[in-house]
């Protein structure tokens, strides 16, 4: 199940966005909407999102600067937008995906399932960097754990 987040000062946007995510998305368990970066900071620290689509061109703070804000990372996120000629940038941001308004079912489903993929995998890098951190904090080495990564 997925806890997501929608940024977008557009309100056709967000409401577009938002009935295609409820339309084609049944993994979505909870979707929160804010209309600029600043309350989808607020947004994101309090509702934790695993996936948050976001705007880039945005008044005041773009959507780079909304991931500039952020101090903990713990999300993906899907860059939506109007204009192509952010998608080098959005890569430089190590995205998952980057759709071009306006958004297309198949495209969106397409890019939840990537998201959906790439989770699995996450979890176990965040199970392997918390044993390392565990080992590091853990003067004994009795007490340590070796991560051995056995898939192929």
């Amino acid at each position: 199940m997925i806890k997501a987040l929608l940024i977008d000062d557009d309100d056709h946007s967000r409401d577009y966005l938002k009935a295609l995510i409820g339309n084609h998305i049944p993994e979505s368990t909870s979707l929160h909407i804010a209309g600029d970066a600043l309350l989808g900071k607020e947004l994101a620290e309090k509702h934790q999102p695993q996936l948050i689509f976001l705007d880039v061109e945005m008044p005041k703070y773009s959507g780079f600067d909304f991931l500039n804000m952020m101090e903990e990372k713990n999300f993906d996120v899907i860059f939506t937008t109007a204009f192509q000629k952010y998608a080098i940038r959005a890569l430089r941001f190590s995205e998952l995906d980057y759709l071009v308004k306006p958004i297309d079912s198949d495209d969106l489903r397409s890019a939840i399932d990537r998201y959906l993929q790439k989770k699995p995998e996450q979890r176990q890098r965040n199970q392997l960097y918390g044993n390392l951190l565990d080992s590091l904090r853990n003067p004994d080495l009795k007490e340590s754990k070796l991560a051995i990564t056995t898939a192929q």
